[in-house]
């Protein structure tokens, strides 16, 4: 007998059967258990939080109002929330953006397999508030704008408690969060940890506010992107070589940052993030030169792309000095013709260089100087050791992952 064919007689048997059985499969058993939610007012709470939570977010504001006890039974349940976005938007005037912030927007989703996203905005109106609901009409091919009244003249702290609120909702898993706001109300916030948040965006130039935001964020492993307000390089971020020491950046998977970054020799040469992108204040050629010489040599850390950018212009004689490389020329074009195609696509062109491994020879980085800006240096590891159906070894180049 298979598992769609258990006859489920109670409760408990309901329970033991679904913990065995991937999602899907639970909730089939399950409303064929209730029959179309007929037998819903006989189960348990345990039992019905664990129905909601299969339910969009839709049914469950839907079942919320049926009963008292639904109301609770919905309040109690997880929402997933997959991510969310936090945006302070500045004034328009006469299609001119401002230094003035007027309303701030909440968008957030909740799957990662969904497409529909719910953007919500908070600004005043008159002596209090409104939100109002952008829902795409697909008929009009525009939006529709649903408004609801708040009796609050803080449109701010409004839309700051729903943020929340709604993270609140899923438990605190939140899986992706950006934050782009200027004065992000630390004092008065409710966030607690969040367990499960490994990618993280952040748009600010308060190092106090980055600071408070880390410390809610897992230790280990994570995808950081941090941006600065200031599109000019004088007014930008600049992340101190402490600050940079910061656990959670040292141990992230992946950290970008729009701004500048004070590494020390050492701590660049002791790098392990798997992806970074950053402009560099202070690592020179030479160090440049010494972190490509490790790698040769098998005593560097097994990175996949490094993006490095500078506030000067490079010596590119002083970075490749002493090392062995293979120019991108007609012979590698040949060879390789549809790597080169698909990396022109993805990373631009330039002056391009593949250097190989003398530990492992079959694997290789493409060290790539732009020709759109000079001090621009991009190194990737596209060169990978494969093994034939003969056993033999021999080099496939992959095109790196967009960062």
């Amino acid at each position: 007998m298979s598992n769609s064919e258990i006859e489920l007689n109670s409760l408990n048997e309901v329970i033991k059967a679904i913990e065995k059985l991937p999602p899907k499969e639970r909730f089939r058993l399950l409303k064929n258990f209730i029959r179309g939610f007929e037998k819903w007012s006989q189960l348990n709470e345990d039992c019905r939080l664990h129905v909601v939570q299969f339910l969009d977010y839709k049914s469950m504001c839907k079942l919320e109002i049926c009963s008292k006890q639904d109301q609770g039974t919905v309040k109690d349940a997880h929402v997933n929330i997959y991510q969310m976005t936090i945006c302070d938007e500045r004034k328009i005037i006469e299609g001119i953006e401002t230094e003035e912030f007027d309303n701030v927007a909440i968008n957030f989703q909740f799957d990662s397999y969904m497409t529909r996203n719910y953007n919500l905005v908070f600004s005043a109106e008159g002596d209090g508030s409104k939100m109002q609901w952008l829902k795409f009409n697909p008929r009009k091919r525009g939006m529709d704008i649903h408004t609801l009244l708040i009796d609050s003249p803080n449109y701010h702290q409004k839309a700051i408690e729903f943020a929340e609120n709604m993270i609140k909702k899923g438990k605190y898993e939140l899986p992706q969060l950006m934050v782009d706001m200027k004065d992000y109300p630390m004092e008065t916030s409710k966030m607690k940890p969040l367990p499960r948040c490994k990618t993280i965006r952040i748009c600010g130039d308060d190092k106090e506010q980055l600071r408070w935001w880390f410390e809610w964020l897992p230790e280990k492993n994570l995808d950081i992107r941090m941006f600065s307000r200031f599109e000019n390089t004088e007014n930008q971020l600049v992340l101190s070589s402490e600050e940079l020491n910061w656990p959670r950046i040292q141990q992230a998977q992946k950290f970008k940052l729009r701004g500048r970054a004070d590494f020390t020799d050492e701590q660049f040469l002791n790098l392990e993030i798997r992806m970074a992108g950053f402009v560099s204040v202070s690592v020179s050629d030479d160090v440049i030169n010494r972190f490509l010489k490790n790698w040769i040599n098998g005593t560097g850390y097994q990175f996949h792309q490094v993006l490095l950018g500078s506030t000067k212009n490079r010596d590119v004689e002083k970075i490749l000095r002493g090392i062995e490389l293979r120019e991108w020329d007609e012979d590698f074009r040949e060879e390789a013709g549809f790597f080169c195609s698909e990396f022109h696509r993805f990373c631009g062109r330039g002056q391009l260089y593949q250097i190989s491994n003398r530990i492992q020879p079959y694997e290789s980085l493409t060290l790539q100087i732009t020709d759109f800006e000079e001090a621009q240096l991009n190194i990737y590891h596209t060169g990978k050791r494969q093994t034939a159906r003969n056993g033999e070894y021999y080099t496939e180049y992959y095109v790196p992952s967009y960062f």
